[in-house]
Parts: structure tokens; sequence; C-alpha cells
């Protein structure tokens, strides 16, 4: 049986970019050609992970998202990125209006489970509202949703429960009548 191996390369983060307080970097399409290319390197190892015929991220989409670069620790030297993801806007016509979706994310395998998603989520959540998290979802991702998304509409997805199509778009619509109560804005700050 031959296993196979593949090398993960984390590039260092050039210093204009460090931000000390967060370690965590916002791209958007006129964001540096740098930032987009380290957020397309990452999307390969999520292809990679999951066995993805293609890219779900390129440096020149033209489309409209916002992707975010994890950086490790501050104390750490070389500052790396360490993982990235992207939220789109997404507009079924069944559902009647558009919500946002985290369409992937990839974080470094030794970066996992060591509170690096916890200390950003809160900002995800800020920036996005209640979004959807796109499949495929691990285990590991699973288990961090039923823990830090308890609040969600979504959480009967996370929990894997069969659900009809007329479950799903009710679901979505509960998530956007709560968020509009909270007078909270869906979509890209």
């Amino acid at each position: 049986m031959i296993a196979t191996y593949y090398r993960i390369d984390l590039r260092e983060i050039p210093k204009k970019y460090w931000d000390e307080e967060s370690g965590l970097v916002k791209v958007v399409r006129n964001s540096p050609i740098l930032l987009r290319k380290e957020v397309e390197h990452l999307a390969y190892y999520f292809r990679g992970e999951f066995r993805y015929d293609f890219v779900q991220f390129g440096a020149n989409d033209d489309t409209e998202y916002t992707a975010y670069l994890f950086a490790n620790e501050r104390r750490r030297h070389p500052r790396v990125w360490v993982g990235a993801c992207c939220f789109r806007t997404r507009n079924p016509k069944d559902i009647g209006f558009p919500f946002q979706a985290l369409q992937w994310i990839w974080i470094h395998p030794y970066f996992r489970s060591r509170g690096l998603l916890t200390t950003h989520w809160p900002t995800l959540k800020k920036n996005h509202g209640d979004f959807y998290t796109e499949p495929p979802i691990s285990s590991g991702m699973c288990g961090f949703l039923l823990k830090c998304n308890s609040d969600s509409a979504f959480l009967p997805m996370y929990k894997r429960q069969e659900m009809t199509d007329a479950e799903i778009k009710e679901m979505f619509v509960r998530s956007m009548k709560a968020e509009a109560a909270r007078g909270e804005h869906h979509g890209d700050r």
C-alpha cells in the first residue's frame, strides 16, 4: 500500500501586514495581490485535504468575497500565515434573500484545536452575522460549530439532522428575521 504525503509550506508574513492585535487580516477583491495569492496558496491545501478537483479560491477571482488570513501567535517568530477562509454571499432563488456563507476554511493541522478559530470567531460573526458554514464540514469543525456556534439558526444542520427543503428554507428565514430584529447587517463590512 502506498501512503500519500504532502508538504505544507507556511509563508512568512511581510512586516507591513503584521496585525499585532488580532492576527487576522481581511482580504477582498481590491486587496494587494500578495494577500490574495496567499489565500489562494492556502486554498490549495483545503482542496488537497478534501480531495476536491478544483480550488475554491483564485487570486484573480473577480466575484465578491471576503477572505481572511490567520497568523500564528504574536510571540512566535517567524510570523507566518497558518490558515485562511472565504465568505461569499449566497442568494438561492428558493430562499428569496441573500445570506452570508463561510464557503471554506483551512487551518494548518498543527494550529487546529489550539484556540485560533475560537479567538477570531466573534470577529467573523460580527462581520458576517449568523452565517451558514458550507459543507464539507470535518468532524473537528462540526464539533467546533456545535460548541461555539450554538446560538446559530443553522445548528440543526451542524447536528447533521435530516432536513427537508422546506425545513431548510424555514431555518434560513428564522435566521434572517432574528438578525433583522437585532438590527444586524449581513454582508461585508
